[in-house]
């Protein structure tokens, strides 16, 4: 059985959202709308990364 914890803010998922923003920070990326362009991304859905909102966690057990 599948379990789906969508659009929770976990600790974890806001410090993996906290880390994007800072790496994308230290690339030289003033804001995320010209990492998404790079990365091949639409704007929103980068936002939504560096949020914490668009991660889901799956337990495949």
């Amino acid at each position: 059985m599948e379990n789906s914890l969508e659009n929770l803010k976990l600790p974890e998922l806001e410090a993996i959202a906290l880390r994007l923003k800072e790496l994308r920070k230290l690339k030289g990326y003033s804001n995320y709308e010209h990492i998404a362009f790079e990365l091949g991304m639409s704007r929103s859905a980068y936002w939504r990364l560096e949020t914490g909102a668009n991660f889901e966690l799956k337990n495949p057990y």
